[in-house]
């Protein structure tokens, strides 16, 4: 699971961080989620001090979001509360695995990096507008994505060996995404399986995702985009997907509203977001840590102890 950090602060999250997919499915059904981290620590200098990340905090904030947002759907959909029991299943699953996709944890180590330095702009700018530094950050991540899709490459590691694989295949105008295996360690029984996973589906939804923060929040550039930058994959040229897509949207263009909806656990988080309110960096503070030595830089980045930090009792108590 990736993530990244949202710019906009709605009724469900307070300029949060959404893990890419929302797959509170795989939460309810106590499905693991094999966790990304970055390949290398973020830090940046400002002013004789040293920026990085709380990556403990990070990612408990990470996953306080998630839990919060499947909480808010289990009621909704399903009319009761979400139990203590279910949550701690899934994550003790979860955190025993280790994923081997190295191009995801690039992409990790970039997005980070892209954000910190749109909050030292900001920081170092005498009129501190942080919309137009998000903005600039924005673009910074959109270009990005459309460069990675582009390139139609991904590494992993396969049965103990790195490999590089296509993300999708190109066929009469249509792109098919491929299906890719890449090895899941499980760190409590030391063995190594092979799990499949379709990349051009995270980075399609990661585009989108940011492309609809540009569009609140710079309407103007976004219309500059749609020539631009917006690639082949955010057309909706996906093969037999967009084949399912279509048939799922005849389905419920057929409902006369005298039918029971489907109870569908895997709704995206921007149909019912509301209008957002100011940009802010205010989140970003609890989340960095600042030092005036170097120590920082050659801290290494330990999953294990980032995980077994997260106080996953404390954070059931606090989205109840």
């Amino acid at each position: 699971m990736i993530f990244f950090i949202d710019q906009i602060e709605n009724s469900n999250f307070p300029t949060p961080i959404l893990p890419m997919p929302m797959r509170i499915d795989r939460v309810l059904s106590k499905l693991p989620i094999v966790f990304v981290f970055p390949n290398e620590r973020t830090v940046l200098s400002f002013q004789g001090k040293h920026y990085t990340f709380d990556y403990s905090r990070l990612y408990s904030y990470l996953i306080t979001n998630l839990l919060k947002y499947t909480e808010q759907k289990y009621r909704t959909l399903f009319y009761k509360q979400l139990t203590f029991n279910l949550v701690e299943h899934w994550w003790e699953e979860s955190k025993k695995l280790q994923s081997s996709i190295h191009s995801f944890s690039e992409d990790l180590t970039y997005i980070l990096q892209s954000y910190l330095k749109a909050y030292i702009e900001y920081l170092s700018t005498e009129n501190k507008n942080p919309k137009k530094t998000i903005i600039r950050h924005i673009d910074d991540i959109i270009a990005f994505c459309n460069e990675r899709i582009s390139s139609n490459i991904i590494e992993v590691d396969y049965k103990h060996n790195k490999k590089t694989k296509h993300i999708y295949k190109k066929k009469g105008g249509f792109i098919y995404p491929d299906i890719i295996e890449a090895d899941i360690k499980n760190s409590v029984k030391g063995k190594v399986t092979q799990k499949a996973f379709v990349p051009m589906l995270l980075y399609d939804d990661l585009l989108e995702c940011y492309l609809f923060n540009k569009k609140l929040i710079d309407p103007e550039g976004y219309e500059q985009l749609e020539d631009a930058k917006v690639p082949e994959s955010n057309k909706k040229t996906f093969g037999i997907f967009s084949k399912f897509k279509r048939k799922k949207n005849e389905k419920s263009d057929k409902n006369d509203g005298t039918e029971n909806e489907t109870k569908d656990i895997s709704i995206d988080s921007k149909e019912n977001s509301q209008t957002p309110k100011d940009v802010t960096f205010e989140k970003i503070r609890e989340l960095v840590i600042i030092s005036e030595t170097t120590d920082c830089k050659t801290k290494t980045i330990n999953p294990e102890k980032i995980l077994s930090d997260i106080d996953i009792t404390k954070i059931f108590q606090e989205i109840i």
